[in-house]
C-alpha cells in the first residue's frame, strides 16, 4: 500500500524553497527601507538684551527746512499761475503761488 500523508519529494521541496523565499524576501525588505532625512540643525537666535542706538535728539522751536525760501513747499506744487485754469494735481483753483 502507499503511504498515507503528503509525499516525501514534497516535503523537501517545501525544506528547501521556503527558507530561500524567506531570505529573499528579507533581503528586499532590508534593502528598500526608507532612510530617514536628517532635519537640518537650526541657526541659533540671539538672545542678548537688545542696545538702543542713542537717538541724538534736537529740540527745536520749528519743522526742518521751514525758513529756507527755497519753494519746495506746498505752494509750488501745480506751478502757480494766474489761476485761470487749474494745473495738474490736487490743487486749488484760483490760487496763485506768485503773489
Amino acid at each position: 500500500m502507499a503511504q498515507a500523508g503528503p509525499n516525501p519529494q514534497t516535503n523537501l521541496i517545501f525544506s528547501i524553497v521556503a527558507p530561500v523565499v524567506a531570505l529573499i524576501t528579507v533581503a528586499v525588505l532590508y534593502f528598500t527601507r526608507p532612510v530617514p532625512v536628517a532635519s537640518p540643525t537650526p541657526t541659533p537666535v540671539n538672545v542678548a538684551a537688545a542696545k538702543l542706538p542713542d537717538a541724538g535728539v534736537v529740540k527745536a522751536n520749528a519743522l526742518p527746512n521751514a525758513g529756507a525760501g527755497t519753494g519746495s513747499g506746498a505752494v509750488g506744487v501745480g506751478g502757480g499761475g494766474s489761476g485761470a485754469g487749474a494745473g495738474k494735481g490736487p490743487q486749488m483753483q484760483g490760487f496763485s503761488a506768485g503773489k
